[in-house]
């Protein structure tokens, strides 16, 4: 039971501890083999769950259609190539997302270029990359605290229920225990009852043994006459 509170305050610990906005930090990636500056963060949800949410985001927010998910497809770079993000340039770009998993957690990396090597950097393009960041960051803030408290929400209720089946549990203890204990007590008036009747038994089966003999001796004082 404890073990249930315990997982559903720490969720809710990590879900206080993004009380401030967070934002992706700047990183290298190594995309067809050379080292790429890009927006990288690490976080708790899966990657299935990031992904998925990733792509609904950009989806509905930057109307962007993200490969590299679907039937028998799970790449761990997403991309989108020869398209427009209006919030980042009116240019044509490739858009990548690589998104992994890193010693049980998942590591999140954004990145894009405007044609072969030509990448988005903060020092040879920094409103493009402050946009890109932005949009990164926007989805942190808005995917990560829900996340936390979808869990928060589910491990409370499992701790509801459990709670329910402890306190059903230990009404069947307590009904239990006091049928044993009336049990007990029967059985030892039952017991006393028992060694009641053995010593009664006993004692008149004494007497019987004295009055058969008290027979004999008397049909034998009858034959002698």
């Amino acid at each position: 039971m404890n073990k249930f509170i315990i997982v559903a305050i720490t969720f809710l610990l990590s879900c206080l501890s993004f009380g401030q906005s967070i934002v992706p930090q700047d990183a290298k990636v190594i995309h067809d083999k050379v080292s790429k500056p890009c927006l990288s963060i690490v976080v708790d949800p899966s990657t299935d769950e990031l992904k998925d949410a990733w792509e609904d985001y950009l989806a509905k927010n930057h109307s962007l259609k993200l490969k590299g998910t679907g039937f028998l497809t799970n790449k761990d770079v997403l991309t989108a190539k020869g398209v427009v993000v209006t919030d980042v340039s009116l240019k044509t770009m490739d858009f990548y997302s690589e998104i992994i998993e890193v010693e049980g957690k998942t590591s999140m990396k954004l990145f894009a270029a405007f044609g072969y090597d030509i990448y988005i950097n903060n020092a040879d393009y920094p409103t493009e990359y402050a946009a890109l960041k932005k949009i990164m960051t926007t989805f942190l803030n808005q995917y990560i605290p829900a996340y936390y408290n979808d869990k928060i929400e589910l491990h409370t209720k499992e701790v509801s229920g459990l709670t329910k089946d402890q306190g059903k549990l230990n009404k069947s203890i307590e009904k239990n225990k006091k049928n044993i204990d009336k049990m007990t007590s029967k059985i030892e008036k039952m017991t006393s009852e028992n060694e009641k009747s053995d010593k009664k038994l006993e004692e008149v089966e004494t007497k019987l043994k004295a009055e058969k003999e008290k027979l004999i001796l008397f049909k034998g004082k009858l034959n002698a006459l």
